[in-house]
């Protein structure tokens, strides 16, 4: 293994921020690319955070809070004295590895008893903290050795990682998506946006909301040009959209952050008329939107 020169850093902070959640059982430096349950998803979902939490174990770079490693051995033993238990995660592609020797494949059906996770770092530009060469033996069998699959992360000793809030960190299960235990519709479906959203929202103590769509879009201009002239307008404007067309409409406007999301209800969420389906699905995305913002820490 090769490890980037900041790897302490990434693990000492993140153990500062993250040795509190009790549905964390460890920390990785390696870039997760495994989904062990195979559901037509080729992508882990976590965007663009720079930090996570995954079902799956990483090894390489493996670092377990003492608490948990514990509770591990407290739970091993047991079950490794009875040969007719085997430490498989049903369903799970990765249980064919298993030969009666991996510690991995305890701690993975351990943290699954115990509903547990994993921290990744994601670094920037596909590079990791830990990097395998892929050298001949056990893991990569004979032939030379394939390289390392990403690069290291290479950065000034002062980097900030930028980690994110305990609350806020992003929870992936077996199958690489969101987990929804853990996140709603609006925010598995809008990740990345929300994402950006949130850190705007963050950058200052007030901001002025809004969703809209293409039917208020007038309105919306309207009011932006008489807060203007009555120099009262606010410094910073976020408006939401699911409509497409309202979208492209805000971004000729200068001095706001506008975000297309998809809503539940799809584009027929775009009511206009006071009553109708629409425009009380609207209503409901409003609300929707809000509480999301709200548990972010917004």
């Amino acid at each position: 293994l090769e490890v980037s020169k900041l790897y302490y850093r990434f693990l000492k902070e993140a153990n500062e921020n993250y040795n509190d959640l009790e549905d964390l059982a460890a920390y990785s430096l390696q870039r997760a690319t495994l989904i062990p349950l195979k559901d037509g998803n080729k992508h882990i979902q976590h965007g663009s955070t720079p930090a996570y939490l995954y079902r799956l174990v990483g090894t390489w770079g493996f670092s377990p809070k003492a608490k948990k490693w514990r509770e591990f051995q407290n739970w091993f033993f047991p079950r490794f004295d009875n040969k007719d238990f085997k430490p498989f995660v049903e369903g799970l592609s990765i249980n064919k590895w298993y030969n009666g020797r991996e510690w991995s494949h305890w701690f993975l059906k351990f943290c699954d008893e115990e509903r547990l996770f994993n921290l990744y770092g994601n670094m920037p530009n596909k590079t990791t903290l830990s990097a395998n060469w892929r050298e001949p033996g056990e893991h990569y069998g004979s032939g030379p050795a394939k390289g390392k699959e990403f690069e290291i992360f290479a950065e000034r000793p002062d980097y900030n990682f930028q980690l994110p809030r305990a609350e806020h960190l992003v929870r992936i299960g077996w199958d690489g998506r969101l987990h929804p235990d853990f996140h709603s519709v609006l925010y598995q479906e809008n990740v990345d946006e929300m994402n950006k959203l949130i850190k705007y929202g963050r950058q200052g103590e007030f901001l002025m909301l809004s969703l809209y769509n293409e039917y208020f879009f007038i309105w919306l201009r309207n009011f932006l040009c008489n807060v203007e002239l009555l120099k009262i307008r606010p410094k910073r404007i976020a408006l939401v959209t699911n409509d497409r067309k309202a979208h492209e409409q805000m971004q000729t406007v200068e001095g706001v952050h506008s975000v297309y999301l998809k809503f539940p209800g799809g584009e027929a969420s775009r009511g206009n008329t006071f009553s109708t389906p629409g425009y009380i699905e609207l209503m409901l995305n409003r609300a929707r939107l809000v509480l999301e913002l709200l548990r972010h820490g917004m």
